[in-house]
């Protein structure tokens, strides 16, 4: 109903959830980005510790990052996500440049180590 921001729900929820998924031996963070898996789009694939909000954390921060995402391949195996994105900047190319990739991938790291909702 826009009375309160997916943030705060998802930090409310989180006080309550027991979900034996989200417990566990931690899971190392990654993300790799590569530019040789397709001809049209950067791939990012993002592993980590299952938690719920993660998905959506992700996504906000490569909207921020302007990143346009083209198809989005979500898993979840026991207490890890594996999620794999095709994305290009808003002028729908490719990202080569290397510092911009490194920031991309601090950045999403940064979320994916994070663990509570921002």
């Amino acid at each position: 109903a826009g009375k309160e921001t997916v943030e705060a729900l998802l930090s409310r929820r989180t006080q309550y959830v027991t979900d034996k998924r989200f417990v566990g031996r931690p899971v190392g963070a990654r993300v790799e980005i590569n530019n040789r898996i397709s001809d049209t789009h950067t791939v990012i694939e993002m592993k980590a510790h299952d938690r719920l909000g993660l998905l959506y954390l992700v996504t906000r921060e490569m909207v921020k990052l302007n990143l346009d995402i083209y198809l989005a391949k979500i898993s979840t195996e026991a207490s890890r996500a594996i999620n794999v994105f095709y994305v290009t900047d808003l002028d729908e190319e490719k990202i080569f440049d290397d510092t911009r990739i490194a920031h991309i991938r601090e950045t999403l790291l940064g979320v994916l180590e994070k663990g509570e909702i921002a």
